[in-house]
């Protein structure tokens, strides 16, 4: 199971990152856990109208903690 929130971010910050540098590869996945506000399951959830997978490189597993501190990095 792998969740995310409206992947506005995602798409933006991937269109932008590869209009820049279009060799630098962009995607993301993250098990995240319940509690976690604003992430929902994109197996079992609609998937908004915004995702696009075709516009992501790759998808990778991150855990949480790997995944905040290098937000807050």
């Amino acid at each position: 199971m792998w969740r995310m929130g409206t992947t506005g971010t995602l798409m933006g910050v991937s269109k932008y990152l590869k209009e820049k540098k279009p060799q630098l590869n962009c995607g993301c996945r993250t098990y995240a856990r319940p509690f976690n506000p604003g992430l929902k399951n994109m197996t079992e959830a609609i998937v908004p109208k915004i995702y696009d997978p075709k516009a992501l490189d790759d998808k990778i597993t991150v855990e949480d903690e790997e995944a905040f501190e290098t937000s807050r990095l």
